[in-house]
Formats: C-alpha cells, structure tokens, sequence
C-alpha cells in the first residue's frame, strides 16, 4: 500500500516538470525558429505539444503557445488545412487562457494568414480588427497591423495598406523590433512601385535587405525571401540583369537554408520563370514552372486558384517551345480557375512581422 502511494506521489510530482520542460522545449524551438531552422523548430514545438498532452496538471497557457507556434512552421512549410486545425483548437481555449498574454491573439493573426492565402481577405480583415481589439500597444499590435496591411494590400486598397504598414513600422521602429522590420519596408515597397514612386522602392527594398542580413545574417530564409522582392523590383522596372542576379541569389540561400522541396522555394523559382518568359528564355522558364508547380500543386492541390496564372505562363512557355500537349494541360487547368484574383506573392509564407514568441 506504501509503495502505490509512492508511486502515486512520484507521478503527481512529475507532472509539473512535464510541464516545465515542455516550456523549455518549446523555447528551443523559438531558438531554432529565428535562426531560419524550421524543421529543427518544428520537431520541438512537436515534443513540447506532446510533453504539455502527456501532463495532467496541463499548463493550458504553455500548450497553447506551443500549438501556436507549431501551426507557424506547418503553415510556413504549406501544411495549411493541418495549421488550420491545430489553431481552432487554440482558439477553442481561450476562456482559459491569460488575457493578457496575447496567446489569442497571435493565433488569430496566424488564422488570418490563412483566409489571405485563401483569398478570403474580408474574412481576414474581420479577424485582424478583432485581433486588434485585445491588444493596444507592443509586438503583438504591431504584427496585427502589418498582417492588416497585408489584406488591404491584396485587396487593392493601397492607401489603408500604406498606413497600416507605416504604422507597424513605426511601432517596431521605436521600440527596436530590428526583425520585424523589413517585412514592412517590403511591402511599403511594394506600394511605391505601384504608386510610381520608384526611387523611393528601390530604397526601400534595399534598406529591407540590407536590414535582414544584419539582424539574420546571409543565410537566413527571410534573407532569401526579402531578396527576392528586390530581384522582382527589379523586374518590374525593367532591369533585367539585376533581377535575375538577385533571383539567384534568394534561391541559393533559399536552396542552403530551407531547401528545394519548401513552399517559399517554389514561390521565388516561380518569379524567377517569370523574368525568363518575359525575356524570351521559354526553356528555362518552362523548366522553373515545372519545378514550381511541382511543389505548389502538392502543397495547395492542383486546383487551387494560386496555380492559375502559373499554369498559364508555363502554358505559353511550352507553346514557344513547340510542347504543344504539354501547353494544352496547362491551359486547360488555367481555364478551370479564377484567373488573376490571387498572386503567388510572398507574404502568404512570411511571417516573420509575426513570428512566435516565448510564454
């Protein structure tokens, strides 16, 4: 009878140094998470999720960070229906956890992420204004109004996307969130391109790049990623030597840090083709569509709407270069889609204005 009740005693011990080491974990993988080492950060945020399953004095705070976060990386990997599943859950617990934490709302952001890269930006919208509600000053307000600015931005609305962004960036800015900034610079970047001001995009692409390798060094997938918002700058403004070398380089420190088979890969070889169509290099281009859509259509399925206009670049690539049946699948699964309502565009994996944090 002693020894059940030891044994007993020893288990009610453990479980709040289950509940500890899960918190560690789940720091570990923060660490690995800003140095770009998703799949290291995804693996713990895994253990940490399962340790806090494992504990029955559950701390409900820490396991929801830890769901959080792992929802981030499956996301950022184009998991996107499992990070969708995995932040309801999140989000089905917050009558229990802290409000003052931001725990909600960072799940709400990264569920926000989700309706844009669905084209649901209204749903979007609803959910970031929501979010902004809780929280009214610190990382988590400035993230909401980047992520804000986002929606606005895919939405056409240019002049409440450059005050949101402007307003996250000075936010970061005046308390030197050093990270969190470029994202903001890009897409404010972005914004001055459309608006004609291209003097003032190319500054700020620069200073976006410039900017990551100082906080994350050279080869960082947000590294990879800022880049290649400089090289279709480039593109745009017809300087096209510029922007293949810039292509390039994102994909070769893209190809060191993440890998060919990741989601963020396949967005930029999918400028890149773009820049060789329109130069008239259709082999090479047809090449990097195929490689695109390859990963793309595993991620998204092969009839999602973000294929449409891939499909009908890779459609005209092929037909240039004589691959006329080839050419005839790709513009028939071109037809099936809403064509031009979605862009391939790199914010629907960069969450790095709202990266996860420690609880």
């Amino acid at each position: 009878m002693r020894a059940d009740c030891a044994v007993i005693l020893a288990v009610v011990c453990l479980q709040p140094l289950l509940a500890d080491t899960a918190k560690d974990v789940n720091h570990r993988g923060l660490i690995a998470f800003h140095q770009g080492k998703y799949a290291e950060a995804e693996a713990l945020y895994r253990q940490a999720v399962a340790m806090h399953r494992q504990s029955d004095a559950r701390d409900v705070n820490g396991y929801a960070a830890a769901l959080t976060n792992l929802a981030s990386t499956r996301q950022m990997g184009g998991h996107l229906e499992e990070a969708r599943s995995i932040l309801t859950e999140v989000l089905s617990l917050t009558h229990r956890l802290d409000p003052h934490n931001g725990i909600t709302t960072d799940a709400m952001n990264q569920l926000a992420l989700l309706h844009q890269t669905s084209g649901q930006h209204l749903k979007a919208v609803a959910l970031l204004k929501q979010a902004l509600e809780r929280t009214s000053k610190g990382e988590a307000r400035a993230g909401t109004l980047h992520n804000l600015g986002a929606s606005y931005f895919e939405m056409g609305q240019l002049k409440k996307a450059r005050e949101a962004f402007e307003a996250a960036l000075a936010m970061n800015t005046a308390e030197e969130r050093l990270a969190q900034i470029p994202s903001s610079l890009s897409f404010l970047g972005m914004i001055a391109v459309r608006t004609g001001e291209v003097e003032r995009a190319h500054e700020l692409f620069q200073r976006a790049v410039d900017l990551r390798r100082k906080v994350h060094g050279p080869e960082h997938p947000s590294v990879g990623l800022t880049m290649s918002d400089l090289a279709t700058f480039y593109r745009e403004t017809g300087r096209p030597r510029e922007a293949a070398a810039a292509y390039e380089e994102a994909l070769k420190t893209l190809r060191a840090s993440v890998g060919e088979k990741h989601l963020t890969f396949a967005l930029v070889v999918c400028h890149y083709a773009e820049l060789q169509r329109q130069q008239g290099y259709h082999a090479e281009a047809l090449e990097l569509y195929r490689q695109g859509i390859d990963i793309l259509a595993t991620t998204y399925g092969a009839n999602h709407m973000r294929l449409a206009s891939i499909y009908k670049n890779a459609s005209a690539s092929a037909t240039k270069v004589g691959l006329r049946s080839e050419a005839k699948v790709y513009a028939a699964r071109a037809k099936t889609l809403e064509e031009g309502r979605i862009d391939y565009g790199r914010h629907t994996v960069d969450v790095s204005a709202f990266a996860p944090r420690s609880r």
